[in-house]
């Protein structure tokens, strides 16, 4: 089950916590995997170039996302109200980062609170990330980049879920003009 872009918007909004809010918008916006924000230090996040650096991520290579301006924007106001020095997401433990298990939870009590029917867990945000690119038009091999996936065939999964991709594209028939295909009789 794939969220839909209002179900995205009202889980990202959902949590009182800013914290968690960051965590959720920057799995989000940035396409990380849950370990991915755990393990983010302040001096990952280069406002000036918008982008995010994530060391030791998917198949423990380094690369660079996008770091979005609403999203940047957020992680300014949660700098502001958590100050965290070294984890960008500190832990309840001094000098260790949130954990997975606690960024999961946060997740799923966000989705409590928005009120979604659907099983939602930080999986689900990537999915619909995906899944919303490649309904705008987003190329494949640009989405297998930024998931970080050797394999197209590990993308083509998003395919099926893209109905909106396919719903919207316009049928050669609609491009041919003003035909009449309901007329009976020939035209002379």
């Amino acid at each position: 089950m794939i969220l839909s872009r209002d179900e995205v918007e009202a889980l990202l909004e959902a949590p009182r916590n800013l914290g968690h809010r960051a965590m959720l918008a920057t799995m989000h916006a940035a396409l990380l995997r849950i370990s991915e924000v755990a393990a983010l230090k302040v001096r990952d996040l280069d406002g000036d170039r918008r982008t995010i650096s994530v060391r030791e991520g998917n198949g423990r290579k380094d690369r660079q996302v996008m770091l979005p301006d609403p999203l940047r924007e957020l992680l300014a106001a949660y700098w502001k109200w958590k100050h965290p020095t070294e984890w960008l997401f500190p832990g309840n433990v001094p000098g260790q980062p949130v954990s997975s298990r606690t960024t999961f939870r946060a997740c799923r009590s966000a989705a409590r609170k928005a009120g979604l029917a659907k099983h939602v867990d930080p999986h689900s945000v990537q999915h619909a990330f995906a899944t919303h690119l490649l309904e705008d038009g987003v190329n494949l091999a640009i989405i297998q980049v930024l998931l970080w996936h050797k394999s197209l065939k590990t993308i083509a999964q998003y395919l099926h879920a893209a109905d909106a991709a396919v719903l919207s594209t316009r049928s050669p028939l609609e491009s041919l003009g003003a035909i009449d295909l309901v007329r009976t009789t020939p035209p002379k």
